[in-house]
């Protein structure tokens, strides 16, 4: 009977903590309204508020908002409705908005991400019509379902750091007209951005900027999206050539940085064929070796045939396919005169 009590005894014990332990981890966040600046004060990540806040009640009253230092995290729900609040200070201490966190919050003007963001999760902003820019994160790396939904954004650049866009993103983004996208493999579920604009509407369309065959580019032309090709920043840019001395000088750089051209001047070395120093022009324009001999030495000053590769180079020489990698050798050197092989 007396360890029947006791067990009892220590059920019950336990049952209240369960029970307290939630209603004291809430108590921890309070507002404080004070001329239309409503201040969080806590410490540590909020949770979710989809049962209300404490601070519901200034919502028609809070013009902005600015969260204490301390607090970790914008909990779920945490600023529902608050449609006149037009700007939100968040200290270095939060790392992270959790869903809905300002669902409707229609006159939002601007806030400043954390750096420390991964995602920008479902329905964070979505309602906030007011919103017309924001910049991503580079740590962001998925834009969730609805985070954007219903925005007054006019355009958006996703980071190298996003790899995934949810579908209805961004969906009923009226304003929104340029969506650069720098991730090549960034994935994109059809929907995450508005249709684009109708030719006969008179407006604007919505221009996807993304590098040639990405992901983005390939999203953009499959869904009749306008789009503009972006260089890719991991390839070296050599920008656009306008003349031919450019287009050269473009070749020679792309040839010395790829394995072919690595595999070219290999080959080359293998066989034992580099290029002879040309004599020097003496003042009526012939060079220092022309003369009775002038065809043998002519064949002379464009190639010697030495190094480890020197004998295979030897009886290449003597083959329609030593011709062959002469020749090209010779085409090569011509058109890019600094490339040493």
């Amino acid at each position: 009977m007396k360890l029947t009590k006791k067990l009892l005894a220590v059920l019950l014990a336990a049952l209240m903590i369960v029970t307290v332990i939630p209603f004291a981890f809430a108590a921890t966040f309070t507002g404080t309204l004070d001329n239309g600046v409503l201040t969080v004060s806590g410490s540590g990540a909020m949770g979710s508020f989809s049962e209300g806040t404490p601070w519901a009640q200034f919502a028609n009253d809070t013009t902005s908002i600015v969260i204490s230092d301390g607090i970790t995290s914008v909990g779920a729900y945490a600023f529902k409705n608050f449609k006149r609040v037009t700007s939100v200070s968040l200290p270095a201490s939060v790392k992270d908005i959790d869903a809905y966190a300002f669902l409707n919050c229609a006159a939002l003007q601007s806030i400043a991400l954390p750096a420390t963001m991964t995602a920008i999760k479902t329905g964070t902003f979505s309602g906030c019509t007011s919103l017309k820019g924001v910049t991503i994160p580079e740590n962001v790396a998925e834009i969730q379902s609805y985070a954007f939904n219903h925005t007054g954004l006019t355009e958006i650049l996703l980071p190298a750091s996003v790899t995934s866009v949810a579908k209805y993103a961004f969906t009923n983004c009226e304003a929104l007209k340029k969506i650069t996208i720098k991730n090549n493999k960034c994935s994109i579920v059809n929907g995450a951005f508005p249709p684009p604009t109708a030719s006969t509407s008179g407006e604007a369309p919505i221009t996807i900027y993304a590098t040639y065959r990405s992901n983005g580019y390939n999203f953009a032309v499959a869904n009749q999206y306008a789009y503009e090709v972006i260089p890719d920043e991991d390839k070296p840019n050599y920008g656009t050539p306008d003349t031919v001395q450019e287009v050269v000088t473009v070749s020679e750089q792309t040839l010395k940085e790829t394995k072919f051209g690595a595999f070219i001047r290999r080959l080359l070395e293998l066989l034992g064929i580099e290029k002879k120093e040309q004599a020097p022009e003496t003042e009526n324009g012939t060079g220092s070796g022309s003369g009775s001999g002038g065809a043998e030495s002519e064949n002379n000053s464009t190639m010697t045939i030495t190094g480890p590769g020197a004998e295979i180079g030897k009886f290449l020489m003597k083959t329609s396919f030593a011709d062959v990698i002469l020749s090209l050798r010779e085409a090569l050197q011509g058109l890019l005169p600094s490339l040493k092989f």
